[in-house]
């Protein structure tokens, strides 16, 4: 299946369940304020997925519509290996449903927990993998943000 191309508004599939979309949900793996994140294998493939789901009850608000704009739209407009990648966006009558590639390995939160980092290992963290991943965000982009009260609305362009 291909991924979710730039234009992803047009890319939303109707489906009566998530099931009848072909997917069966499994684990839940975390949660947010908007919605919550399970795992979801698609299963003419077999590939697994993380699915995060927000409610049709989450998704009554205004504002709670324009942060999940404003996540696809930065997802797709970062395009890099370090952002995770968008697969495909499902909505049925209870929720809808953002298919993106699952990631496994925890959190960094995880790794503090087991124990402080000495002074020359976060000097090499940072310096090495974050600071690439960093300086990629930052490269030259424009970024509009949001300010409810003027009616603007937030995009990320590149």
């Amino acid at each position: 299946m291909a991924s979710l191309g730039d234009d992803w508004r047009g890319a939303i599939r109707e489906a009566p369940d998530i099931e009848a979309a072909g997917y069966v949900l499994g684990e839940r793996l975390g949660e947010g304020f908007f919605a919550y994140v399970v795992a979801a294998t698609h299963v003419e493939s077999g590939i697994e997925y993380a699915a995060k789901v927000f409610t049709a009850a989450a998704l009554a608000d205004e504002s709670a519509i324009d942060a999940v704009h404003m996540e696809l739209a930065t997802l797709q407009a970062a395009r890099h290996a370090s952002v995770v990648w968008v697969h495909e966006l499902v909505r049925t009558p209870e929720a809808t449903y953002l298919l993106m590639e699952r990631l496994r390995g925890g959190e960094l939160f995880d790794r503090m927990q087991r124990g402080p980092f000495h002074e020359d290992q976060v000097r090499a963290f940072v310096r090495g993998a974050l600071g690439r991943e960093i300086a990629e965000m930052h490269r030259p982009a424009a970024v509009i943000r949001s300010n409810p009260a003027l009616g603007w609305s937030s995009s990320y362009f590149r």
